[in-house]
């Protein structure tokens, strides 16, 4: 099903991008198709969520439980909702004092054929565009060009 796979170097910190991640709560205020996100339970070391995303007659909710790793990983893992499965990792590697290489893993399947067909269709350019979200965002918290 669906894969995608995005490596990039950016000019901040690995601290920085990690908090900016783990900021699940914030994320409808920038990360397309989410327009709502309720923490049931955060910790330094874990964060238990549940977001609603989607457009038009493609929305739904999961909940999922986010895995922090001492500002070098974020992996979550998928609890429940409208798919089969969900895999999804971040990872922060320091390059010097102010970059981060970003590598990004997304792998996922709806539980209904009809949208498995048509997340084809627009996979790509999705998850091209949750990636400059969370760029966008880093440059405004971060005061970065």
């Amino acid at each position: 099903m669906p894969q995608h796979y995005e490596e990039k170097i950016l000019p901040y910190t690995h601290r920085d991008l990690f908090s900016l991640v783990a900021d699940v709560e914030s994320y409808p205020s920038f990360l397309p198709w989410c327009s709502k996100a309720t923490i049931y339970e955060k910790t330094n070391k874990h964060i238990l969520a549940k977001l609603h995303v989607g457009k038009s007659f493609a929305t739904g909710t999961f909940t999922s439980h986010v895995i922090l790793t001492q500002s070098s990983n974020i992996k979550i893992n998928y609890i429940n909702g409208p798919l089969k499965y969900l895999k999804n990792n971040w990872q922060f590697i320091p390059k010097g004092t102010q970059k981060t290489n970003v590598c990004f893993e997304l792998d996922f399947e709806f539980k209904s054929s009809l949208f498995n067909l048509l997340i084809k269709e627009f996979f790509n350019e999705a998850f091209f565009n949750i990636m400059t979200a969370f760029e966008n965002e880093a440059q405004k918290r971060f005061h970065k060009k």
